[in-house]
Order: structure tokens, then C-alpha cells, then sequence
């Protein structure tokens, strides 16, 4: 890449490949690196190319849908050249062999009458494709109907510049133009434009690659999580590359081939003001690789945690709950019952550490709403529960178990207990499966992104009637609180 007075110079950037090609030529007895040179370099660029994807990047300015695409070629204007192109995939989707050059700028051109009516009756198709493609999709991705709203692309002239394709939006009578609309619509209206018209490219390699950078970083929440669907939805025909911030745009799914991009030059235990853009070093690693390698580096994949770690908000969508001591208990519990069949009614509630269930404790019993609370069988699980029962009273007395306690056995102190040390293991290893040796973070980690992705573990018979058991006593405590709250009434 080359920079004039810190200026780029796209004359002086050049795009370097290596390849290192190890075979054998007709020429060799034994197999060996292969010099990329006649006659082997040409044979092998005509194997890869086809295979070579047509790759796709989108820079940040096209996402504010120009008012003019100039249609003269020879305009240095790099938006109208980026949409001609754009015109032109839409008038493949036609399927009427219309070109840009021919059928629109030269009829615009053209003084006749005949042209000028083939002109409106070609835009007149194009308008009715747009819109039928934007708001049936809106329409899918939203769950709402945008009725009496169409698409209207017109061919209009700048005594300056030329012939130029301006789109607008009717709606109720009056037209307006596309950055007039919601930020949400504009995005939507942009985003569509460009995967479903350019990814259905006629000329040009099958595949295709689509790069995004920050995608929808403006919008809402909700339009992010419908954004996420879409790409769902769109990399069933094409494949997609994109960087974000915002946990809304994380599917636990696809854990499998997202990357952490570090910048080793810079320290995050250090002031920022003493980084200069000299240390910059980037370096991209496999999620799962990455958080195996540094597990306490939480700040560079926090976006995902916060899809992880999420728990219930809303307290009173959650009638009788078990209160735990914080989050990795949540996730253990919630894995396990749902493994073995035995989730249905039984809620978790998470809470921050063995003394943090003051809060939700005091509001189920505001409520008269039924709980348990399971602490760990340990010095500070006992400490917590004496300070719950002297602060809430004897009310607390059958409400408040140690684990140990539970299942009547002194071994089983702590949720992993529940399990073998290879079942911890195994399970660490369904999600990361590079790393030999259990550990507890990681094992944790596994846990939740297992979970979110929908999947279960298998267990032992002996911890299947471990956790069963456990379940089980906590239903029977549950129903007896409300055969109490009943027989009150």
C-alpha cells in the first residue's frame, strides 16, 4: 500500500498472493515444491479461479442511498459508478436482456417519442421489482405490512452533469426521497439493494463473498437482531464476513467461525494516552483458540459473553424459581435438566455471588411467589444461609438448602460435583475441543455456549439420577409451598 504526504496512493498500492504449491511435476521422481512458473503457473490459475469466490465489500458510504446515480460513464464519482453497477444487476434480474448504456441513458438521450415511452415502461418494470422485492422482505424480516407504499425510479436530467436514476418512496400520495425515510428503512432499503441484486449476479464467478464492516452499527436494537436473521437467511446462498461491537449481532451458533481481532500493541492495563499508532499489530485468532489460550482476556470478546451471559430480566415472567448463586450455576443447572429431559417447569434464577439473593428474595416474598434457594455446600454457602434466615425470619427455614444437603450426600459441594471429572472434561471438550486438560473457566464457557446453541450433553446413569434426584426435590418443595399458599387462602 502506498501514501504520498500520508495521503493514499492507489497508483502505488499493489496487491502481493504467495502461494506455495507442493507436488509433483512430470519431470520429478519424488514430490517437492513446485516453482510457479510456465508451464505450471497458468495450468494451476486455471484450476483455482473458478473457484475463487466474487468478493463483495461494502464501504460505509453506500449505506447513505445517494438522491442522483449518474448514468455517464465518464463522471469520476464513486458512489454513481458503485450503483451503475447496481442498475445494471437489476436490470439482469429482468430477465428482458436491458443494459444500462442502451435502454436507459441513450432512450434519455433520444428525442423520439417511442423511445421515451419504451424508457417509462422499462422503469415502470424496474420500480415494480424493487418494490415488490423491498417490502415483501420487509414484510418477512418485520411481521408488518408497508401497504400503499411503492418504489418510484425515475430518469431525470442535470444540465451539468447529465442523465441520472433518482429512486423515491411514495407513500399516502406524496413522494419522498430515501434519506428522508427512517434511519431503519434507509439501512433496510440499502442492505436489500445489495445482497439480493448483486449476490444474483448473472456474469460473474457462483459464489460470492460479502465483506461488511460494522453493519448497522446506527441502528436499534430490534433492527439489529432482525439484521442478524437476515444474514441467517442470506448465507444460505452466499457467504458472509462481518466485524461488530454490539452483542445484538452475535449468534451463539455460529461460534465456530468467528475470530477475535487484537491489536497487540496496545495495552488495556496501561493509560491509553501512552499507545501510538507505531505499536499497531493485529493479529486474528480463532474464538474458541483464543479464549483457551487467554481465558481472563474477556475485554476483546465481550460482545459475546453479553449474548452468554444473558439472564431473565423481567422477575415476574418467572413464577417459582431456583434461586442460584450466580451465573454459572444458571447455566450448569439449566444444561443438565434439559439434557436429560427434565427442564419443563423448573425456572432459574441467577444470582451475583452466595449473599447477592437479598433483592430478588425480598420480592418473591413481597409477592407471594414460590422459590428455593440452592447455595454451595461450603463455608460461605452456610454463612449466607444463617444471614438469610436471621434477616427474613423462620419463613426462610425450609426455603434455603446447601447442594450437599439436597441430594444427602457430602461429596457433592459445588454444581460441577454433580458430574464425573470426564464428563467435565467431555463437555469442555464439545465446544473446545483443542483444549486436553479441564479447566474451570473454560469448562464454564462451554457450558453457556452450549446451551445457547441449542444442544445437549450426555451424562452418566449415576449423575443422569444425580441431577434427576435433584430435580426432582426441587419440584416437591416447590409444590409444597403452593399447597401451603392455598390451604391459607
Amino acid at each position: 500500500m502506498g501514501f504520498i504526504n500520508s495521503s493514499y496512493d492507489p497508483e502505488k498500492s499493489h496487491n502481493t498472493w504467495d502461494i506455495q504449491l507442493f507436488g509433483k511435476t512430470p519431470d520429478q521422481n519424488r514430490a517437492g515444491n513446485i516453482k510457479l512458473e510456465p508451464p505450471y503457473w497458468p495450468s494451476l490459475t486455471q484450476t483455482i479461479i473458478p473457484y475463487i469466490p466474487s468478493i463483495l465489500f461494502f464501504p460505509n458510504f453506500l449505506f447513505e442511498f445517494p438522491e442522483r446515480i449518474y448514468l455517464n460513464p465518464d463522471l469520476n464519482d464513486e458512489v454513481s459508478n458503485f450503483y451503475r453497477v447496481l442498475l445494471q444487476d437489476l436490470l439482469d434480474s429482468l430477465e428482458n436482456g436491458t443494459n444500462v448504456e442502451a435502454h436507459i441513458l441513450e432512450r434519455a438521450k433520444s428525442g423520439s417519442a417511442n423511445d421515451k415511452r419504451n424508457l417509462d415502461g422499462l422503469l415502470l418494470e424496474m420500480s415494480r421489482e424493487v418494490s415488490s422485492a423491498i417490502f415483501s422482505a420487509w414484510d418477512k424480516m418485520f411481521h408488518q405490512k408497508m401497504t400503499r407504499k411503492r418504489v418510484v425510479i425515475s430518469c431525470q436530467q442535470d444540465e451539468s452533469k447529465g442523465f441520472f436514476i433518482n429512486f423515491q418512496l411514495e407513500d399516502n400520495g406524496g413522494f419522498y426521497e430515501i434519506r428522508e425515510r427512517s434511519l431503519g428503512f434507509r439501512w433496510f432499503f440499502v442492505f436489500l439493494l445489495l445482497t439480493h441484486y448483486r449476490a444474483s449476479r448473472k456474469h460473474g464467478p457462483s459464489e460470492v463473498l460479502f465483506l461488511f464492516d460494522e453493519p448497522a452499527s446506527n441502528l436499534h436494537q430490534t433492527a439489529q437482531q432482525q439484521l442478524l436473521r437476515s444474514f441467517e437467511a442470506l448465507s444460505q446462498g452466499c457467504h458472509i464476513i462481518y466485524t461488530t461491537h454490539s452483542h445484538h449481532m452475535i449468534n451463539p451458533c455460529w461460534l465456530e467461525s468467528t475470530f477475535v481481532v487484537k491489536n497487540e500493541g496496545l495495552d488495556y492495563g496501561k493509560d491509553a494516552m501512552e499507545y501510538s499508532a507505531k505499536k499497531t499489530n493485529i493479529s486474528v485468532t480463532k474464538y474458541r483458540q483464543f479464549v483457551t489460550k487467554h481465558p481472563d482476556q474477556t475485554n476483546y470478546f465481550k460482545p459475546i459473553l453479553d449474548v452468554l451471559e444473558y439472564r431473565p430480566s423481567s422477575l415476574e415472567n418467572v413464577p417459582n424459581v431456583v434461586m442460584t448463586e450466580g451465573k454459572t450455576d444458571y447455566y450448569l443447572l439449566s444444561l443438565l435438566a434439559k439434557s436429560i429431559g427434565e427442564e419443563s417447569g423448573i425456572y432459574f434464577l441467577p444470582g451475583g455471588g452466595a449473599g447477592s439473593l437479598d433483592c430478588p428474595i425480598q420480592l418473591y416474598l413481597a409477592w407471594v411467589r414460590t422459590f428455593v434457594v440452592l447455595l454451595d455446600a461450603d463455608g460461605e454457602g452456610e454463612k449466607q444461609r444463617s444471614r438469610y434466615i436471621d434477616k427474613f425470619g423462620v419463613i426462610l427455614t425450609d426455603r434455603v438448602f446447601l447442594l450437599s444437603e439436597v441430594l444427602n450426600d457430602s461429596n457433592i459441594r459445588v454444581g460441577e460435583s454433580l458430574l464425573t471429572a470426564g464428563e467435565r472434561l467431555s463437555i469442555q471438550q464439545q465446544a473446545y475441543s483443542a483444549e486436553p486438560k479441564y479447566k474451570k473457566v473454560i469448562f464454564h464457557r462451554a457450558v453457556q455456549e452450549i446451551l445457547m446453541a441449542g444442544a445437549t450433553v450426555t451424562l452418566s446413569e449415576s449423575s443422569t439420577e444425580r441431577v434427576r434426584k435433584l430435580i426432582e426435590a426441587f419440584r416437591e418443595q416447590l409444590s409444597k409451598q403452593e399447597g401451603k399458599k392455598v390451604s391459607n387462602h
